[in-house]
């Protein structure tokens, strides 16, 4: 069966009028073709709803209205059938109150002479269909009346290709796509970055399971009160991927859990971002860093266990004033055996300039484990943590209660590196590595009149008119190897005597 094409032949905008096609009006399963640089509406109101086959759209600006059109057309013995291809800058509109039914695949993005062109959708209204693939272009659902159902796939990929919900406008799997994970969503694979946008109160995305940077560089961007749902979100499988939650009432749901970075593959740049508002609740199994970033403001709330291989938790910055990221979630401390390299133990906690991280979750982990504390300020503060190693490279780390530095050795790693061990806290672990231009801030001991002090066997007693303390502190050192001065803080600082 040969396609028919719009001619626009009666000068009128109804599907239904003869004259407007080339062979008459379209049928279930004959293809139709939109061909030109033209904006072309369609009125789709009539006794019965509208039908066609393959609908391939190049160049035109269609929008459909008033009533319903299904597509279908017959399964080719290879690869996917495509209801609806849109290439060469052409786009197609469900105005609000019209629906669009595609028993198969949606693609923007339409092959031309063997390169993608871009393509757009633009749902005001209603549509149906299997999968949409925006290979290259752009697809916005918007409205309050806005809705997109799918029953198996989503694909944003290839060539920059971008998908919006905006404005009360949803898109789901089905009411079971969070328990069966029949669903899924791919972003950023093939060989283009793709990006997602849920973005305004009311907008909603709802599907199972979500694979951000599946090859190349995939983007989740929930924003202005959007919700997402998902089963559960992959964030880098072999490439990038990227999620953003940010303002209030902006939320990141997911089921059984949210995965940043790959193990199997060299350290990337995955990352989740939790800023003004946003929330998020890492379902089930918790949150994944596998060489991932988590970051945080002091507004964002996150719920689940962290579980870190080789993650980066950072404290971001509020303005131009300092802010407290307190961050209560449990964190897992695991080693993925070196397969990638000898900093695979080591989960790097930090903050940013004008920020502080104040971890009061218990903290556990495996016994090659690391908990590296970078730059800024950060605060151990639960006093049953059972990790094995701590290291800090610079910036403070504070241990506000006994216990809370872990069960073996705290090893100074980098440079100017200081550790501050506040007033009340019994502090029983080794340190190592202690260096020139490193600190240990004892806020219990007081400066008093002076202090003097003796070390022998990797144990240093200090001692002042406030009474006495001990630390244990290996290396090659003498009594004469310390120096120290007032903390003004009503305590003291313990630095290495220079020469």
């Amino acid at each position: 069966m040969k396609a028919t094409k719009w001619t626009h032949g009666a000068h009128t905008s109804s599907w239904f009028d003869a004259a407007n096609w080339s062979k008459g009006v379209p049928v279930a399963g004959e293809a139709v073709q939109f061909l030109g640089s033209r904006a072309v509406a369609v009125s789709l109101a009539g006794a019965q709803g509208a039908q066609s086959g393959a609908m391939t759209v190049l160049g035109d600006a269609v929008t459909f209205s008033g009533g319903t059109l299904t597509t279908t057309t017959q399964q080719p013995s290879m690869g996917y059938k495509n209801d609806l291809a849109v290439g060469r800058g052409g786009a197609v509109t469900v105005a609000a109150g019209a629906t669009l039914v595609s028993s198969d695949a949606l693609l923007l993005g339409s092959s031309v002479s063997g390169a993608f062109t871009s393509g757009a959708l633009n749902v005001y209204g209603t549509l149906d269909a299997s999968i949409i693939s925006v290979a290259q272009g752009t697809a916005l659902v918007s409205g309050s009346g806005a809705h997109v159902g799918l029953s198996k796939g989503l694909f944003v990929e290839v060539g920059f290709g971008t998908l919006t919900l905006a404005n009360g406008g949803t898109l789901d799997a089905g009411p079971d796509t969070l328990k069966v994970f029949y669903s899924d969503m791919r972003v950023g694979s093939g060989s283009g970055n793709g990006t997602v946008a849920v973005t305004g109160s009311g907008s909603n995305l709802t599907i199972g399971i979500v694979y951000l940077g599946y090859g190349y560089n995939g983007y989740l961007n929930v924003t202005g009160g959007g919700v997402a749902d998902v089963g559960v979100i992959y964030a880098g499988t072999y490439g990038d991927g990227t999620i953003t939650v940010s303002g209030a009432g902006s939320q990141l749901n997911s089921v059984n859990g949210v995965i940043i970075g790959d193990v199997n593959v060299l350290p990337v740049g995955s990352a989740l971002e939790i800023t003004q508002g946003g929330s998020v609740s890492a379902g089930y199994y918790g949150l994944d860093l596998h060489y991932g970033r988590l970051a945080l403001d002091s507004t964002a709330s996150l719920s689940g266990t962290i579980v870190s291989q080789v993650g980066r938790i950072e404290a971001l910055a509020m303005g131009s004033g300092a802010s407290v990221v307190t961050l209560g979630n449990d964190i897992v401390l695991q080693s993925n055996n070196g397969a990638q390299g000898q900093y695979d133990h080591v989960t790097s906690v930090y903050a940013d300039v004008g920020a502080t991280l104040d971890l009061t979750g218990v903290i556990s982990g495996a016994s090659d484990a690391v908990l590296s504390s970078g730059s800024g300020h950060v605060i151990l503060a639960n006093g049953v943590n059972s990790f094995s190693a701590a290291s800090l490279y610079s910036g403070t780390l504070e241990i506000a209660a006994s216990g809370a530095a872990g069960v073996g050795v705290l090893s100074f790693t980098g440079t100017a590196g200081h550790l501050q061990i506040d007033a009340g806290v019994t502090f029983g672990n080794t340190i190592a590595g202690f260096a020139h231009q490193d600190t240990i801030d004892v806020r219990g001991f007081g400066f008093g009149a002076g202090v003097t002090d003796s070390y022998a066997n990797g144990t240093l007693v200090l001692t002042s008119s406030a009474g006495s303390d001990t630390l244990s502190v290996s290396g090659s050192f003498t009594a004469g190897s310390f120096a120290f001065a007032d903390d003004h803080h009503g305590g003291v600082v313990v630095s290495l005597v220079h020469g």
